[in-house]
């Protein structure tokens, strides 16, 4: 087995091992999830990095996410990030209840910067040996490589051949979110046993129900408010006459939901079909994250796939060296997708994961409440072993110089981040909505192995 650790050993600071350097100067656009995990992996190997980020200041609010190990994975190469990692940890058990508040069952879980720059175009000069991010300011960034990780609108579609990538398209479904502070809720009767209280794990809960789900998640210390360009707001007591389609809600959750102290965001779900294209013609930008592929929140993946992205294109640039990036970039989209490389090894994975936003969709709003309270174990979702126990980096080291080979000799290349036994399948929203509208099945996972 390949192995990612150094030859030789390069400098150590705050207790990072970094590999040699690789004289690759690398440009990320968006300091997100997918972007901060690309930066410091790129920095350990050995790569040069500067950040862009769109923000003129960090902030720690917005949407909740959730990360398995598959995404963590790395994090054991960076002593100080390990620690505040498990000071902040929220680690909560997960129940599920109908939306009257019928008890089903609870689950385990499965297991450089530069800030106020907005990319808005992207430029490959090969003659030069540069690409150039240029921002709103009309600023001028030069790299040899550029990692979009700018979100679904991403400047780099624009380098795209016309028509490669799908529109973002509205699904017809809406995520209502609103996040408080603990201590703007007056304990009713009804709320003494919904918040969990100092000492006690963290908790979420699960509504299912007609058409409808509610995911309550509640935390020590967490801080949340709406993103911005939302399209539109609920009074609290709108929101409940809204949930007021299914009777008779848990009156616990219903008190909580009534004293918000703001407006309740109703954010349009959106997506776009997958694509495969990832990388630059040229192969000097590559996309990942949401720039890439965009996730419904019921797959509670969009994070994990969106730092798994991070970890293989860092380890796909080093295995290419500086001569081979464009390579890289396109082994990273086969296996993910060196840039062409990393672009190779990943698609057929995260479309796969993708779809399972549909999926669980399906076993959250359109359920037998009768069965699932009679038979309480068979109830839940559940992601498999494939998806959460993956290698990013492991899998780039193992691969890359086979996934090169096919590429350069125009072969396909078998990728081994799927399920056992599972044939890939092409799909798109349209035909996954349709299946939903005439209450169809999914056979996604019965396709291949998906225990856990």
């Amino acid at each position: 087995m390949a192995t990612p650790n150094p030859l030789s050993l390069g400098e150590v600071k705050d207790g990072v091992q970094r590999y040699p350097l690789t004289g690759i100067k690398v440009l990320i656009a968006g300091a997100g999830i997918g972007g901060l995990l690309a930066a410091l992996e790129c920095y350990r190997k050995g790569h040069s990095v500067m950040v862009l980020e769109r923000s003129s200041s960090q902030s720690t609010v917005g949407d909740i996410f959730g990360i398995s190990p598959s995404a963590f994975a790395s994090f054991k190469y960076y002593p100080s990030l390990v620690q505040d990692y498990r000071n902040s940890l929220h680690d909560p058990i997960i129940s599920y209840y109908t939306w009257k508040g019928e008890f089903i069952n609870k689950v385990e879980p499965e297991w450089r910067r530069a800030p106020g720059k907005k990319v808005v175009k992207y430029e490959e000069d090969i003659k030069a040996g540069i690409v150039v991010a240029e921002t709103d300011l009309g600023q001028r960034f030069e790299s040899d490589v550029i990692i979009a990780a700018d979100g679904l609108n991403s400047a780099a579609n624009e380098l795209l051949p016309k028509g490669s990538v799908p529109q973002t398209k509205p699904t017809g479904y809406h995520a209502a979110r609103m996040g408080f502070r603990r201590n703007t809720v007056t304990m009713t009767p009804e709320l003494q046993g919904l918040l969990p209280k100092a000492g006690e794990r963290d908790v979420i809960r699960v509504y299912v129900g007609k058409e409808f789900h509610l995911i309550f998640d509640a935390t020590q210390t967490h801080d949340t408010r709406p993103k911005a360009e939302i399209p539109l707001t609920f009074a609290p007591k709108e929101f409940i006459a809204l949930m007021n389609r299914a009777p008779d809600w848990d009156p616990e959750i219903v008190s909580l939901i009534r004293q918000s102290p703001q407006e309740i965001v109703n954010w349009s779900l959106n997506f776009r079909n997958p694509h495969r294209q990832w990388t630059s013609p040229r192969g000097h930008v590559v996309m990942i994250g949401d720039a890439a592929h965009a996730f419904l929140p019921s797959s509670a993946n969009g994070a994990v796939q969106a730092a798994e992205d991070a970890v293989s294109i860092a380890e796909c640039l080093r295995q290419g060296g500086k001569e081979n990036i464009s390579w890289s970039t396109q082994v990273h989209n086969t296996l993910r997708l060196t840039v062409h490389t990393h672009a190779t090894y990943r698609y057929q994975r995260v479309t796969t994961i993708q779809r399972t936003g549909f999926v669980n969709q399906d076993t959250l709003d359109h359920i037998d409440i009768d069965v699932a309270i009679a038979n309480p174990g068979s109830f839940g979702l559940s992601w498999g072993a494939w998806m959460w126990s993956h290698l990013p980096e492991q899998y780039a080291a193992d691969n890359f110089h086979a996934a090169l080979s096919a590429l350069k000799s125009g072969r396909d290349f078998e990728n081994a981040n799927l399920p056992t036994g599972h044939k890939f399948q092409e799909w798109t929203m349209e035909e996954e909505l349709e299946r939903q509208r005439l209450g169809l099945p999914s056979d996604l996972k019965t396709n291949g192995d998906w225990n856990v």
